[in-house]
């Protein structure tokens, strides 16, 4: 399932939540609606620039993040 698939679910569940006078819920689904939107247009960005590097580039970016994350020492 996309993320625009799960936006789209989430709004109808926005819209009969707002009928039924649940404003906390009907604020916690915007809330979630709101991130996912700012993640795919992060994740869309990271895309757009990761495509343009070389594939060293690249595999050198994502170790140095994981090595600042810890998840390569783990490994």
């Amino acid at each position: 399932m996309s993320i625009r698939e799960l936006i789209r679910r989430l709004e109808k569940i926005e819209k009969k939540l707002s009928k039924e006078e649940t404003a906390v819920e009907c604020e916690m689904v915007a809330d979630l609606i709101d991130k996912l939107i700012e993640d795919d247009i992060n994740f869309e960005k990271f895309m757009l620039e990761t495509s343009k590097k070389t594939e060293s580039e690249l595999i050198e970016e994502l170790l140095t993040l994981g090595m600042e994350n810890g998840l390569v020492g783990k490994a």
